[in-house]
């Protein structure tokens, strides 16, 4: 095994530098309605790519260190899918950023990224090119269907843990959000859709796998420090602020929030702070087994994806 042991060392959580105004997520994803000038970047597909690639690459290939203990924190801050009266698939997940992180010493261990194109925009392709222009659509290959993203993350947390699929558990890991809503909702409605969708579907063994429980990093600040609720920080931006850290980056741009995230959990990491599942989905966690094996039953191979 040639992978060694996380030290000290910290790799750069520095955000992507990409041009002036950075990249629509929306466009990177497949589609936004802005035609002209959009205030939430660049509708350039290639300058997307670029920053994905910059981004993943900035933290050693998943596998390259192992955590001095389990579970392995993953850091996830996923774009889109808040708005549920939105048209045009404004209620989908558009982007999936994690960082993985070890609970001793905060150094990074891997990064995963994915722009996820909504399924609605396939269903309903014809009618989407009739109303909106050419310019509006990225019909690059680089964004994926929401089951291919996830059977690519995965493969990817396999490589980071070094365990065959099977014997992957939910002790493995341990998902860090800024609030509950990414796993306790988002993620989940998100499974629900794709039984209707184009490129696959997320079955009920990876759900649980994967979304039975998550660590509100909200909730861990706020205790570690002795906050009151009424005190305590609301949000990424005043957790940075109390801890005189920068805010870097495109905000709400996944890859450049999930960077700004880890700075934060690696001052928790690093002052002894308790990080452990604040969240539960059910009681699934607590009752039968909870390895990909023992989920297998309730499996077909085909399921997990694809295009």
């Amino acid at each position: 095994d040639d992978a060694g042991p996380c030290g000290a060392q910290e790799t750069s959580n520095s955000a992507v530098p990409i041009q002036e105004g950075g990249v629509c997520k929306w466009f990177a994803a497949g589609f936004c309605r802005n035609k002209g000038a959009c205030s939430n970047g660049l509708h350039d597909a290639k300058a997307a790519l670029r920053a994905e690639a910059a981004w993943v690459k900035a933290a050693p290939p998943a596998g390259s260190l192992r955590s001095a203990r389990l579970p392995v924190l993953l850091l996830l801050d996923l774009e889109g899918g808040g708005n549920q009266n939105g048209r045009n698939g404004e209620d989908e997940i558009i982007e999936m950023p994690v960082l993985a992180m070890c609970p001793v010493s905060g150094s990074e261990l891997g990064r995963f990224h994915r722009f996820i194109r909504p399924g609605h925009w396939d269903l309903e392709a014809t009618s989407m090119r009739r109303s909106f222009p050419a310019q509006c659509f990225n019909d690059t290959p680089g964004p994926v269907p929401f089951a291919t993203a996830v059977a690519a993350l995965l493969t990817w947390m396999t490589e980071l843990l070094a365990v065959p699929l099977d014997d992957l558990e939910q002790g493995h890991f341990l998902f860090v959000t800024c609030g509950d809503w990414d796993v306790k909702t988002a993620l989940p409605r998100q499974c629900r859709k794709q039984t209707s969708m184009k490129g696959g579907f997320v079955d009920a063994a990876a759900q649980r796998l994967l979304f039975s429980r998550w660590c509100n990093i909200k909730d861990v600040f706020r205790q570690h420090f002795r906050l009151s609720p009424a005190a305590a920080p609301t949000g990424m931006r005043g957790m940075l602020n109390r801890l005189e850290i920068q805010l870097e980056g495109q905000h709400h741009l996944g890859m450049d929030d999930v960077s700004n995230l880890a700075k934060i959990l690696r001052a928790l990491v690093v002052r002894g702070a308790r990080l452990e599942a604040t969240g539960f989905a059910g009681d699934s966690e607590r009752s039968g087994s909870n390895s990909a094996a023992a989920l297998a039953s309730e499996r077909h191979p085909q399921e997990y994806g694809g295009t």
